[in-house]
């Protein structure tokens, strides 16, 4: 019995277990797919290597996409039907489940009254989706002592061990409802994807008006994740080498990176740029790709910056993967940069009146108000709120981004660290809060993340077409 039976096997195995007959969709799927896998082998050739080329070919029928009639089928296994709705907030994640591309993990912890499972990750060379759920013990000596509070929800914080590599970690928005799956995505910015990832997960209450977590952990669940190298081996690249002028600046557009998760555009700039480019505004199309392949938004991080500069070099996008083609339009609509030698904004916090003492504001940006509460030992909390034009930068008039660096210079020219936040304003604006906590000095300088925005008159269209590689 080859791979390919024994993937037919779990399947029906599943089916018989919930004792459910096997769909007629699924009948003869294998000759269907090795027959698509085949057609599928051109594209191959951009698979970067594994650390185990046998490994790579042991598993390499899981790269068949299944075709439409057999994610209907599957869809009424419950357990797909599940992990269906936990990634409908993103496109890239949704594809690859209804192709199959998932791993199961199936591990498990019970501590203190609580129980921790972790059921699948979708995974490549660049980032691990990870799908978790988190539940109170129901019935026996643990969960009947746990004291439930109904102004708090069950929450976690999630961790990989320290001697990862580089990686950020970000949070999906499926449901924190206890004993659904849950979502958190890591992306490894300077390697590939470890074939072991020891994971934490932190078990704690949070308030469900304020959302703040509770100081205690309620427990500590630490898993190992292995990695199937076969996941860890998914990618490809496409050579673009496309020259882009914005505001008399020179970049050049190197190549796009294609995974399962998300598409990587990574840009080079000319040393004798005055201006770093800090954010870029485009969509993809896969061309042949049928309806719905236009990619816009992102899962995880959208953008990676230089290890040596304050330039953004790479963004991400949602991924073509599956949809069979390795033609792409990218379309170039704006970008936001920052001058080199750009000088801190000072500002006057205890006279509103007076504002901007010295400094440019960025493109699009106005300073709306500053206010000052006391406390009870006399220091005062300082909130500096801004007025952003929404796609001012050739981005969606959705779109919500930070416009201030969080350190800033306090009055006495020492370094400090603040808090700030970005919520939507109306149509046309959306407003950036800088709040400065025990601030008792006249004056705060701050920095801007970008100057300039650019916004093209009309798209700047780049080819990337592997086939011609």
């Amino acid at each position: 019995m080859d791979y390919r039976d024994n993937r037919m096997a779990e399947y029906e195995k599943m089916l018989k277990d919930l004792d459910m007959a096997v769909p007629a969709e699924l009948e003869g799927v294998w000759d269907r797919a090795s027959a698509r896998e085949k057609k599928h082998r051109t594209v191959m050739r951009f698979v970067k290597p594994a650390a185990s080329i046998a490994a790579v070919f042991a598993c390499f029928v899981l790269s068949v996409n299944f075709i439409t009639p057999v994610a209907q089928a599957c869809s009424k296994i419950p357990v797909l039907k599940d992990l269906a709705a936990a990634v409908d907030f993103s496109g890239s994640l949704s594809r690859a489940v209804e192709n199959n591309y998932v791993q199961t993990i199936g591990l498990y912890q019970t501590k203190n009254g609580i129980k921790a499972d972790i059921d699948y990750v979708i995974v490549d060379q660049k980032q691990v989706n990870i799908f978790y759920r988190l539940e109170y013990e129901t019935g026996g000596e643990a969960g009947n002592n746990i004291e439930r509070n109904e102004n708090t929800e069950l929450a976690a914080l999630v961790e990989i061990g320290k001697d990862m590599p580089p990686h950020g970690i970000t949070w999906g928005s499926g449901s924190d409802e206890e004993g659904k799956l849950r979502s958190v995505t890591i992306d490894f910015t300077d390697s590939d994807v470890p074939e072991t990832i020891p994971l934490v997960i932190k078990a704690k209450e949070r308030d469900t008006q304020t959302w703040n977590y509770a100081k205690e952990n309620l427990a500590v669940f630490t898993f190992t994740l292995e990695i199937d190298p076969y996941y860890t081996a998914q990618g490809k690249t496409i050579e673009i080498d496309e020259k882009l002028d914005i505001l008399g600046q020179h970049f050049t557009l190197t190549t796009v990176d294609i995974y399962p998760t998300h598409l990587q555009l990574n840009v080079e700039s000319d040393e004798a740029n005055t201006m770093w480019l800090k954010s870029l505004s485009f969509y993809v199309e896969a061309i042949g790709g049928g309806k719905d392949s236009k990619l816009e938004s992102i899962n995880g991080i959208s953008a990676l910056g230089s290890k040596d500069t304050p330039e953004v070099i790479a963004f991400r996008k949602e991924s073509p993967w599956f949809y069979n083609t390795d033609n792409l339009k990218i379309f170039i609509t704006g970008a936001r940069l920052a001058e080199k030698d750009m000088e801190g904004i000072k500002i006057k916090v205890t006279e509103p009146d007076v504002g901007v003492i010295s400094g440019r504001l960025p493109d699009g940006v106005r300073l709306e108000e500053i206010s000052r509460q006391k406390h009870a030992d006399g220091k005062p909390t300082v909130e500096i709120r801004f007025k952003t034009v929404k796609g001012s930068d050739g981005g969606s008039t959705s779109e919500i981004y930070e416009v201030f660096e969080r350190e800033y210079l306090d009055g006495e020219e020492r370094e400090g660290y603040m808090e700030t936040y970005a919520g939507t304003g109306d149509s046309n604006e959306f407003t950036s809060t800088l709040i400065l906590e025990d601030y008792d000095y006249d004056t705060a300088t701050i920095y801007p993340c970008f100057t300039h925005c650019w916004k093209a008159e009309e798209p700047v269209e780049v080819v990337a077409d592997a086939t011609d590689s």
